[in-house]
């Protein structure tokens, strides 16, 4: 199954101008679902049977202006789910301010509209959408801009839909991840690509099963790269995936005394979680903390217990998105 596309629904009574942004972002249809539509109360109808995740919209329309549709279309979706965008003119302050106030708009585009800013405005937005959907709220959205950890959201099909400042720079760096013009992710090789959209396609496809590791073989300067595949269980009709590097420049901050402390496990569990944190299997986990299979896995369900998680995929996502993975270890206990 293809991860549906994200959805952007374009409304404006001028159709001469809502034509010209439809040719305009023809280049984008491979990886935006887009519906343009020009009478307000038709695109309330379009919207109540199917709520997009951005809606682009005029602020002055003859039969219901902007604002007015879009607290229509919060009514029927309350979940603060969309992103509202509005082209303005230069006249219209008073209207601007009452949707900041209001209706919290995520933003504003000045007419006449620019092709490269809307896009950029479109994908800010989605960015923004994901980044709230990874980690349940817009507060913590926000604490993922400070984890040093590289942390990337990618469809099923390997597209980065999402990633963080240390994820940018983890895709900008040479001997990772590289993303190409059509947004795709890839490893270094070509048979670490097969191997990494195969993971991929297996985390989302079957989520209950385990996390994914992933190591690809170091560089000419001797740089591995470790990748941690997490499925994003919060919404499985979206199948997309969280990827975390816990090597190089990426390194998360992860400590056993901070993970010790935020969640309040004794030393053996603690060490534990950070084995299988940092992309170890139960197995390996044993052996770096000293400690027998079996008790390594005793361990495991008291942390399971502890953290209120019944899965390792869920323990890893836990771990690497709280403050644990930023914060400065404290002394030892």
């Amino acid at each position: 199954m293809r991860t549906p596309l994200p959805s952007v629904l374009f409304v404006d009574d001028d159709v001469i101008l809502l034509e010209g942004v439809k040719r305009a972002l023809h280049g984008v249809r491979g990886r935006l679902d887009m519906t343009f539509i020009s009478d307000p109360e038709e695109a309330l109808d379009h919207y109540s049977r199917s709520q997009s995740d951005v809606v682009v919209s005029d602020l002055h329309m003859p039969c219901m202006d902007g604002l007015d549709m879009v607290a229509r279309m919060i009514k029927i979706d309350k979940s603060d789910r969309t992103r509202f965008l509005f082209l303005t003119g230069a006249s219209d302050f008073d209207m601007a301010l009452r949707a900041i106030n209001e209706l919290h708009i995520y933003s504003f585009l000045q007419k006449p509209i620019v092709r490269d800013g809307l896009i950029t405005a479109i994908d800010a937005a989605l960015e923004d959408l994901i980044a709230e959907d990874v980690i349940g709220g817009r507060h913590a959205a926000a604490a993922l801009e400070m984890i040093n950890a590289a942390v990337l959201v990618v469809s099923v099909e390997g597209r980065v839909l999402f990633s963080n400042p240390a994820g940018q720079r983890f895709l900008d760096s040479d001997g990772g991840l590289s993303r190409g013009p059509d947004g795709i992710c890839r490893a270094p090789t070509p048979d670490e690509t097969r191997t990494l959209h195969a993971a991929l396609r297996d985390t989302a496809i079957d989520p209950d099963e385990r996390v994914r590791w992933l190591r690809f073989k170091p560089d000419e300067w001797g740089n591995a790269v470790s990748l941690v595949a997490i499925p994003r269980t919060d919404n499985m009709a979206d199948e997309s995936v969280i990827l975390f590097s816990t090597d190089g420049n990426s390194k998360s901050a992860l400590s056993r005394e901070s993970i010790q402390v935020l969640f309040g496990l004794s030393p053996a569990e603690a060490s534990i979680a950070l084995a299988l944190s940092m992309g170890e299997r139960i197995e390996q986990a044993a052996e770096l903390s000293g400690v027998t299979l079996s008790s390594a896995r005793t361990y495991l369900k008291r942390v399971f217990q502890k953290t209120g998680v019944s899965r390792q995929s869920d323990l890893v996502k836990k771990v690497l998105m709280s403050p644990a993975a930023f914060m400065e270890p404290p002394a030892p206990l």
